[in-house]
């Protein structure tokens, strides 16, 4: 298959979500911070799915991808991000609890994923795309994954900017949240113009998002040691390693 540039947007995609990811894994590996793994995770799957997507466009049509595809980076990923600024803003019990729902419903995701009937025939415009699942009930689940992370991921990040924002201090994290929020929101944006029939949004949608939260996760990591000693004990933004003034109950 020939590769048009567009089709070397999610290859380009997967090889910053993957950095990416390996970037926050290591961090866990650090600090092992239970918020760090479920980013780090959330990451892994954002990437599994672009890669997907970057196998699909070089060896085309296969029902494995396809479904790794639809439950990584169409289910999944939103998500597990978004539980990891639920494990960083919300107390430890609620966050416990929210996890045992999520993993149960990304089994139950699995499930309806791997069994579902698929017709290739009804992709498209090139991309990949829910249309070729024909059994009813798989695409409704869609939205309650995504909803609830991106409000949580989303949220978290805009929440932190505007703490540090009020408070005057570590304007290097005030950026890096609006960056990661709107990061954020760039994958199902460009997924929209997808559903409106403009073909290329989608994958410019995801790498996007991928680089202005990895760029705004650079940033809201970095500060001198004059910040740092500014920051009141147990307040700092998503995507690092401590909570914006919230319990350990």
């Amino acid at each position: 298959m020939a590769l048009t540039i567009m089709n070397w947007v999610p290859i380009l995609s997967s090889v910053v979500t993957l950095v990416f990811a390996a970037t926050v894994l290591l961090r866990y590996v650090r600090g092992r911070r239970l918020h760090v793994a479920f980013w780090g995770i959330g990451l892994t799957m954002y990437g599994i799915g672009v890669l997907c997507e970057a196998l699909y466009v070089v060896l085309g049509w296969n029902p494995l991808l396809f479904r790794l595809w639809y439950l990584f980076g169409a289910i999944l990923t939103a998500a597990w991000l978004g539980q990891g600024t639920v494990y960083l803003l919300a107390p430890r019990r609620v966050a416990h609890v929210l996890t045992v729902l999520l993993v149960l419903g990304s089994v139950f995701g699995a499930i309806r994923v791997f069994s579902a009937t698929l017709d290739p025939t009804l992709l498209v415009g090139g991309e990949l795309s829910g249309r070729a699942i024909v059994t009813p009930g798989v695409r409704v689940l869609t939205p309650f994954f995504n909803v609830s992370g991106l409000v949580a991921l989303a949220g978290g990040a805009a929440y932190s900017a505007w703490v540090f924002w009020r408070r005057g201090i570590m304007r290097n994290r005030v950026i890096g949240n609006i960056l990661i929020a709107v990061g954020a929101l760039a994958p199902g944006l460009g997924g929209l113009f997808s559903r409106l029939g403009l073909t290329g949004y989608l994958y410019l949608g995801e790498l996007l998002g991928a680089l202005l939260m990895y760029v705004g996760f650079l940033r809201s990591t970095r500060g001198s040691s004059a910040e740092r000693v500014a920051t009141e004990p147990g307040e700092q933004n998503t995507l690092t390693s401590a909570k914006v003034g919230t319990s350990e109950d």
